[in-house]
């Protein structure tokens, strides 16, 4: 009896602690730009990875296959910037929608 209460209780706990979370995707090809700033919503974490799919399945990708990333908001701050590279990630809370 007492074990299920504790069952209980844990999976109560965890259903508060849960968070809903959204995802988007999408695709950029090379010297293009995306906004994103609507997708962003207030006081929320946004989370990226990013690389560069590979047109040769199972061999390595060329020496030439990079990309130079900056994630900025509408109002000019830099979350994160990458040069010459194959992929990576980056993270940041928005202060405000948009941001």
């Amino acid at each position: 009896m007492k074990l299920q209460r504790s069952a209980h209780c844990f999976i109560a706990i965890i259903g508060l602690l849960s968070t809903i979370a959204h995802s988007i995707r999408f695709e950029i090809e090379s010297g293009h730009t995306r906004c994103i700033a609507e997708d962003i919503k207030s006081n929320s974490m946004t989370v990226g990875h990013y690389s560069i799919v590979n047109p040769n399945e199972g061999q390595p990708l060329p020496e030439s296959h990079r990309i130079t990333l900056r994630v900025t908001s509408a109002y000019g701050n830099s979350y994160h910037s990458s040069e010459n590279v194959q992929s990576g990630q980056f993270a940041f809370q928005a202060v405000e929608a948009g941001d």
